[in-house]
């Protein structure tokens, strides 16, 4: 039997998402050889991009919060707020 995969399925063994146990189910078939594995060629490269571009989005989204994190420090209303929130960053 012929299983064709997509980029998702890479997606989920390598960021161990929600579907973990099923991605690794399939790939353990075909290390048995019970069934074979097809993708198209530019799946690795897909499944590449779309985690650089998610750790990019992560990275641009951190450094937003710490921005507007140190701004609301200089303000004295919000002193108390900050010292809560400093845990996330």
């Amino acid at each position: 039997m012929i299983v064709y995969v997509e980029s998702n399925f890479v997606v989920e063994i390598a960021l161990e998402q929600e579907q973990l146990l099923a991605a690794k189910t399939i790939l353990e078939l075909a290390e048995q050889k019970k069934i074979h594995l097809a993708f198209p060629n530019f799946i690795l490269s897909e499944t590449f991009e779309r985690i650089a571009r998610e750790r990019r989005e992560r990275n641009l989204l951190y450094s937003s919060l710490v921005k507007s994190l140190t701004n609301l420090q200089r303000s004295q209303p919000h002193k108390n707020i900050m010292s809560d929130m400093e845990l996330l960053i």
